[in-house]
């Protein structure tokens, strides 16, 4: 999916439903696969955790195209929040999820941020409160050295 968006970005920007839907499948069977109750072995958690690594990749090749995502990337924050409040994941996995919502935040402007922040379920809502409050403490670009 990274080398359709990397090579092939225009074909892709007219067919972003599709694509997303692909995106949103791929986010599930980690978050499925990935669950702290399955006791799994350090080389399956490594192996999934692998994967939730290239989606990391794959979502900071698509936040790179800020313009055709900059509406969309709240609904992927949503779909991600939403997986958070499903199911405990692993931290190895975890943190590259963490990661992917760090970069689809960086393409929100307020008034997204204040949508989510009205739509989400509690619960959804808290995560997203702290995970904000992180990615502006640490994360936002703000100019300084």
């Amino acid at each position: 999916m990274s080398l359709l968006l990397k090579f092939r970005k225009p074909l892709m920007m007219d067919r972003l439903p599709v694509y997303l839907r692909q995106y949103r499948l791929i986010l599930n069977v980690i978050c499925e696969h990935g669950k702290a109750d399955l006791c799994l072995q350090e080389v399956e958690i490594r192996q999934i955790s692998d994967c939730a690594h290239l989606l990391e990749k794959l979502t900071k090749s698509l936040v790179s195209c800020q313009k055709d995502i900059c509406r969309i990337s709240l609904y992927l924050l949503g779909d991600i929040l939403h997986q958070y409040e499903k199911v405990t994941l692993y931290t190895d996995i975890k943190m590259h999820l963490n990661n992917c919502i760090y970069n689809l935040i960086s393409s929100c402007d307020h008034h997204a941020v204040a949508y989510l922040m009205r739509v989400l379920s509690n619960a959804s809502t808290d995560l997203f409160k702290i995970m904000y409050d992180s990615y502006k403490k640490h994360y936002r670009f703000t100019g300084k050295v």
